[in-house]
C-alpha cells in the first residue's frame, strides 16, 4: 500500500529550499530517489511529498518534519551579515549551502546558551577611539590578561589559540569553529550582539591564520557589527580590524626592541614563531611599520602559500571528543554540561545539544577539567 501524501505547506517547501541556499536540481541531487521535477510540484502544490520523502527533505534542510505544516512563512532565520569578502564594487557570491547550516548551527547554540544562562551578563566592548586601533588594541589585551610572555611560552600555535579563545570566552562571547565550509568562501565571520556576539572560525585554516582571524573578527565586534570576511586588505572596514589584530598580537615595540632597525626574511620566521602568528601577518605588519622590504614580503607570500596546506594536511584529525569541544567552544560545552549536573537538562538533552553519544560526555568533562586545571 502506497504512503499517504503529507499536508504540507508548497510555500514553506520553496521557502526552506531557498533558506538552504540550494537551487531545485542541487537540491534534488542530495535527495535520495527525487528529481527536480517532483521537486518542483511539491514547490508548487500540484503534489505532495510522502511522509518517508518529507523526512528526508526535513533532514536536508535542517527543519524537523513538522515544520512544513505551518501556515505561513516565516522571516528568514539568518541574520543579514555586513559582506566584505570581495572587492568594493564586485557582487558577492551567496552563502553556500554548508556555510549556511553551519551559521544556523551557531544561532542555535547561542539561544541555547540564552535559555540556560537565564540572565546573561552583557557584552560591553571598547569605546572606539576613531582610526585608534593601537590604542583599542592595547586596551583588549589587558582584559584579556595574556601577556607578550604567554605567546612565547606557549607550547604551539593550537595551545595559543586555544588560550586566545578561551580569554574572550571568559569575556561572554562565544567562539566557534568548523572545517564544513569552504576556506576560500570565507575564513571566518561575526554576528554582534549585546549577549553573547559570537565568532565563527574556518577550522580549515593553519592555527597561526586562525588566531589572526579570531581578533579580526573581534575587531568588528567591537565596532558593534558582524561580518563575512576573507580579511582583504584593500577594503576600509577590513584595514581597520586587521590593524588592530595585527596591533594586539605583535605589539610594534616588542618588534622594534628584538630587530632592530629592519627586519629579513629570517627574522620575520623567528618573530612569527615565538609569537605564535602567520609569517605574514608579521611579514605585512613589518612591512606597514617601515621593518621590512617589498621583496622580503613577497618572498614570505610565496612560502606561505606553499606551506599552509602541507601545515594543515600534516596536523592530523584529534580524538572525537577534542574535535567537538574545539568546534563547540569550552563556553557552550561547560554551560550545557553544567544544566545537565544541576537536572535542568537531561542527559539525553545535554547529549542532543553538544552532538554527541552519551559515552563521550565523560571525556569532555575530563578534558574541560584539565583546561580549567592548566588555567586556560
Amino acid at each position: 500500500m502506497p504512503s499517504a501524501p503529507t499536508p504540507v505547506n508548497p510555500a514553506v517547501v520553496r521557502w526552506a529550499r531557498e533558506q538552504s541556499g540550494l537551487d531545485r536540481h542541487e537540491a534534488a541531487r542530495r535527495l535520495s530517489g527525487v528529481d527536480s521535477d517532483q521537486l518542483a510540484t511539491w514547490e508548487e502544490g500540484g503534489g505532495k511529498p510522502t511522509m518517508a520523502q518529507l523526512r528526508s527533505l526535513a533532514k536536508l534542510y535542517d527543519r524537523t518534519p513538522a515544520f512544513f505544516f505551518r501556515n505561513d512563512t516565516p522571516e528568514s532565520d539568518l541574520p543579514t551579515l555586513p559582506d566584505f569578502r570581495s572587492p568594493p564594487g564586485r557582487a558577492h557570491n551567496p552563502l553556500s549551502f554548508e556555510l549556511r547550516r553551519q551559521l544556523r548551527a551557531c544561532l542555535e547554540r547561542r539561544n541555547t546558551m540564552l535559555e540556560l544562562v537565564g540572565h546573561p551578563r552583557r557584552w560591553n566592548p571598547p569605546a572606539i577611539v576613531r582610526d585608534k586601533p593601537v590604542a583599542v588594541a592595547n586596551h583588549m589585551r589587558n582584559l584579556l590578561d595574556i601577556s607578550i610572555d604567554a605567546q612565547l611560552e606557549a607550547d604551539n600555535n593550537y595551545a595559543m589559540l586555544r588560550k586566545w579563545i578561551h580569554a574572550l570566552e571568559d569575556q561572554h562571547m562565544l567562539v566557534f569553529q568548523s572545517s564544513q565550509f569552504p576556506i576560500e568562501e570565507t575564513r571566518g565571520l561575526s554576528v554582534y550582539s549585546s549577549t553573547f556576539p559570537l565568532i565563527l572560525l574556518n577550522s580549515k585554516d593553519a592555527p597561526a591564520g586562525r588566531i589572526f582571524t579570531l581578533f579580526h573578527e573581534l575587531g568588528h565586534l567591537i565596532k558593534r557589527s558582524g561580518a563575512l570576511c576573507t580579511l582583504r586588505k584593500e577594503r576600509s572596514e577590513e584595514r581597520w580590524s586587521n590593524e588592530f589584530a595585527a596591533a594586539l598580537l605583535m605589539p610594534i615595540e616588542y618588534l622594534r626592541n628584538h630587530i632592530g632597525a629592519s627586519a629579513d626574511v629570517k627574522g620575520v620566521k623567528t618573530l612569527a614563531r615565538r609569537l605564535k602568528v602567520s609569517q605574514h601577518a608579521m611579514a605585512i605588519h613589518l612591512q606597514r611599520h617601515g621593518l621590512l622590504d617589498q621583496s622580503a614580503v613577497h618572498q614570505i607570500e610565496k612560502a606561505t602559500a606553499q606551506n599552509v596546506q602541507a601545515q594543515i594536511t600534516m596536523s592530523g584529525r584529534p580524538p572525537f571528543h577534542i574535535l567537538k569541544l574545539r568546534d563547540m567552544g569550552r563556553r557552550y560545552a561547560s554551560t550545557v554540561l553544567d544544566a545537565y549536573h544541576r537536572d535542568s537538562i537531561t542527559l539525553a538533552d545535554a547529549s542532543y545539544l553538544l552532538g554527541a553519544k552519551i559515552k563521550h560526555l565523560p571525556r569532555m568533562e575530563n578534558t574541560l577539567r584539565e583546561w580549567h586545571g592548566a588555567g586556560e
